[in-house]
């Protein structure tokens, strides 16, 4: 998993290419 901030919001990228701003791991 690869994770982009973008606008200083945290964005998951999931394996499939599906990026969720909203959704943040607690790997976080």
């Amino acid at each position: 998993m690869r994770r982009l901030r973008a606008e200083g919001r945290p964005i998951v990228i999931t394996q499939r290419g599906k990026a969720t701003g909203v959704l943040v791991t607690p790997e976080d």
